[in-house]
């Protein structure tokens, strides 16, 4: 035979237990069985979400900051380039500058979850002010680097990812320069102003090599997977030093590739 029993609590909040009434008599022996009981119970039961956190979720799903398109978050933000790019470029060259390893080291992914929930929530209200930690700089890095990786059609695009590829393999530096050149030239103007704020950023980083130890070629080889992409996954992996060359071939020469900010 089971039973239900129905137990007000004392916050008022009505609990049924429902079970064998030989179980529940088996369980309970005095008023602190009752009430371990009850808690124990109370305590499996799904516990309600916070406001802030079905805020998030429903935001996100309506109106998500990473995942979609660079045409959505630019038009989103009413901004040339993305509000994150800026506000965490400045956060880095005021605060990890000389941070070793800066952008190499990534950072766990419930600190890095929390920043990204802020952006996807409303991108505009994201204050990076206080994070000045090592720990905070490089969770900002590291956010930065998903954001452009999580981008449904990467900033040099699938398109012209191929060509990208066949540049890098020319041996001559002019020749390898003026084709990358030519292929950026094609991108569309957001990717091109996006990507032009990010490798003035990036140059800016390098200069600081000396104590952060991110000359060009290591900021190229962290950065290219989240810039680069092909539809042909094997392929891409097989691509991946001509990924970072084009990527540093971009860096070194972005004062004539690129106007001056």
């Amino acid at each position: 035979m089971r039973t239900t029993l129905q137990v007000y609590l004392a916050n008022s909040a009505l609990l049924t237990l429902d079970c064998g009434l030989k179980e529940c008599l088996n369980l309970i022996h005095n008023e602190d069985d009752f009430r371990d009981f009850v808690l124990g119970f109370a305590a499996k039961m799904p516990k309600e979400k916070p406001r802030e956190e079905i805020a998030y979720e429903a935001n996100a799903a309506i109106n998500p900051y990473f995942g979609v398109s660079l045409d959505v978050v630019i038009a989103r933000d009413g901004a040339p380039i993305p509000s994150i790019l800026t506000k965490c470029a400045n956060t880095v060259e005021q605060y990890g500058m000389n941070i070793e390893g800066i952008y190499r080291l990534s950072r766990s992914a419930s600190s890095m979850n929390k920043l990204k929930q802020a952006f996807d929530l409303d991108p505009r209200n994201v204050i990076l002010s206080s994070y000045t930690s090592v720990e905070d700089v490089n969770c900002v890095a590291s956010l930065l680097k998903q954001f452009f990786r999580e981008l449904p059609d990467p900033l040099l695009t699938k398109t012209l990812y191929r060509d990208f590829i066949d540049a890098a393999k020319l041996s001559d530096d002019i020749r390898r320069r003026d084709s990358i050149h030519s292929l950026i030239n094609r991108l569309d103007d957001n990717n091109y102003t996006t990507l032009r704020a990010l490798v003035f950023h990036l140059d800016r980083i390098a200069k600081h090599e000396q104590t952060n130890r991110m000359p060009i070629s290591n900021l190229a080889i962290v950065w290219a997977p989240n810039l680069m992409n092909s539809e042909d996954f094997s392929a891409a992996v097989g691509d991946s030093a001509w990924q970072n060359r084009v990527i540093e071939t971009i860096i070194v020469n972005c004062r004539g590739i690129f106007d001056e900010e």
